[in-house]
């Protein structure tokens, strides 16, 4: 059953799998995912986005003027020419999004995908911008009409976001990393490979 907030299990239902029951913890995180605004264009800032400690760790050993706070991304003077770096992170949010939103809703709690896609519909017919492009992979799973249709939705589009991702990876890995690398040749970028996964 789903709360107020559209998405957190009434406290007298529990969210399980099969006879194992869902902690809080991750019913809290479902939920924080699941409402979480991930349209374009400048979505930079994720509520739910955490860098790991050695990820920080390792941005702290870059010179000052490259530790840009992603809150400040978008007023930056060199901001204008690179705008597209987190727009290419975001139909890969909205992916995992829907696909977890199956998952969520297989273990009993309900409507999660329709009310993905409702709320999704509803920020873009707010600001019709940050429907361009944009995945419509929420109401692909929305529409499916049976909870057995709904999960293989949820795996199309699963296997759509891995080719795609597989292949941003490789396009980082292959051309940008390397184009940083050569634009900073004294500093050590190596962790970006490592961080990467």
């Amino acid at each position: 059953m789903l709360c107020g907030c559209g998405f957190l299990p009434k406290e007298k239902d529990s969210a399980s799998i099969g006879d194992a029951t869902i902690s809080d913890g991750v019913a809290a995180r479902v939920a924080l995912v699941l409402m979480e605004d991930r349209e374009r264009p400048a979505r930079i800032e994720f509520i739910g986005c955490k860098v790991s400690a050695e990820h920080a760790s390792h941005l702290q050993t870059m010179p000052d003027h490259l530790r840009i706070p992603r809150s400040q991304w978008a007023i930056h003077p060199n901001y204008k020419g690179r705008f597209q770096m987190p727009n290419f992170h975001h139909d890969f949010r909205q992916e995992l999004q829907a696909v977890i939103a199956a998952c969520w809703e297989n273990s009993g709690n309900g409507g999660a995908t329709k009310q993905l896609a409702q709320d999704v519909a509803e920020r873009r017919s707010k600001n019709p911008a940050e429907a361009t492009p944009a995945s419509d992979a929420a109401t692909k799973v929305a529409r499916a009409s049976t909870s057995e249709q709904r999960l293989q939705a949820a795996l199309d589009v699963w296997t759509g976001f891995k080719q795609h991702l597989d292949k941003h990876v490789h396009i980082e890995e292959r051309s940008i990393f390397l184009n940083i690398k050569a634009h900073y040749p004294d500093l050590d970028v190596s962790f970006v490979y490592n961080d990467q996964d």
